[in-house]
């Protein structure tokens, strides 16, 4: 069986052809991968086009398949424009930051000695989980824990709903987070001031057979380390069941008790969802007009006030690696002619001559300043290895 992959590209081609594009279900994997387009005999003459750009006609998967996928996206483009201005790529350690810190949640209020890590964030957010099943997309809010090591997304949902009944048939899954501006932030703040991140993967759903085996064993208990302890509600009950236990082999045993009532009752799904790429949106770099110099204010240093002009919600720490970065890229003459090359072309002269005549600095001004961070792109691609 073939893998057919929802993809936005094919989606607007099909939508410009007249055409019917569908959202194709997940089957058994294998080593290649596949994007089928259907529509209906009254669109047999795009059949031509179907050809000519490379699909093949596969009657047994109801449409036309292209073995080679053309994944396009504004992340992946070298472009200027939408909201992938920039000229600097993020490093996969900026980008595994970008995640935790977008990411991170609030108040732990489970026993310390469960922290992720030394920042005692709890990394449980609301999210925006969208499914597919016979072709028909379904989106759902629900609230999941990020692992801060695997950066995968964990969840323990309710049984028998839209969403568990259509990722156990489907589990290929995109997830979204995004953080919306405040009613105290709008007179100061505008849109590309947010950020946020999108998830492309598959769920990977636990069952009693995990608990079987010691890999699934660790798994679960991993999973539930991390999920449990984040509400108050679910770490009094799963608290409970470790009170009093110091012995290693007996709060095991406890947890896997514990664990095995929630995997096999019946009433929840335990699941996490394993991503193939994560996409960072950070617009709150942009520079694009001379009342929109964002990256600027945001890695502004001013005397007598904060390090940085505003935050939203952004630690010192993830600001200072993003700035160390750029300044490091534009230090070497490398970095500093391709800076300059990236904003002498397309859209920037004609902005920049704006800023000027406002008295404001340019994107290339303001990109070859070690001080901030303008000039990073405002969206990257991280793949996990």
């Amino acid at each position: 069986m073939m893998i057919r992959k929802p993809v936005s590209l094919l989606l607007a081609l099909c939508l410009c052809c007249g055409m019917t594009a569908a959202l194709a279900e997940a089957a058994d994997t294998t080593s290649s991968s596949t994007y089928t387009v259907t529509w209906s005999e009254e669109d047999e003459p795009y059949a031509e086009w179907a050809y000519t750009h490379g699909f093949v006609y596969m009657p047994e998967e109801n449409g036309y398949v292209k073995t080679e996928p053309e994944i396009v996206s504004s992340a992946t483009q070298a472009k200027q424009g939408g909201v992938n201005y920039g000229a600097i790529e993020w490093t996969t350690e900026m980008q595994i930051a970008a995640v935790r810190e977008f990411l991170k949640g609030g108040t732990y209020v489970g026993d310390a000695a469960y922290y992720q890590d030394e920042t005692g964030n709890n990394y449980r957010e609301m999210y925006q989980l969208a499914t597919s099943y016979n072709n028909v997309p379904n989106n759902t809010n629900l609230e999941m824990v990020l692992d801060a090591s695997s950066l995968h997304l964990l969840g323990v949902s309710e049984a028998g709903t839209s969403k568990t009944l259509e990722f156990q048939v489907n589990p290929r899954v995109s997830v979204s987070w995004v953080r919306q501006l405040r009613v105290e932030e709008e007179e100061t703040y505008n849109y590309y001031c947010s950020y946020g991140v999108q998830y492309n993967g598959t769920v990977r759903i636990y069952t009693a057979d995990d608990l079987e085996t010691e890999e699934g064993q660790d798994a679960l208990i991993n999973l539930f380390d991390k999920y449990y302890p984040t509400l108050a509600s679910t770490w009094s009950a799963y608290g409970a069941s470790l009170s009093g236990l110091t012995d290693e082999a007996e709060i095991r045993e406890a947890k896997l008790a514990y664990i095995t009532k929630t995997v096999t009752g019946g009433a929840s799904i335990v699941y996490e969802i394993v991503p193939e790429n994560i996409v960072i949106t950070a617009p709150f770099l942009m520079n694009m007009s001379p009342t929109m110099a964002n990256a600027a204010r945001f890695t502004q240093v001013q005397e007598g006030e904060p390090k940085y002009a505003y935050t939203l919600g952004l630690s010192e720490s993830f600001l200072d690696m993003l700035v160390d970065y750029k300044a490091q890229v534009i230090s070497s003459e490398e970095g500093a002619a391709m800076v300059t090359e990236y904003y002498s072309t397309g859209m920037y002269p004609t902005l920049d001559g704006y800023c000027s005549a406002y008295g404001a600095p340019t994107s290339l001004e303001l990109a070859m300043l070690p001080t901030n961070a303008a000039g990073l792109k405002t969206q990257t691609t991280y793949i996990p290895e």
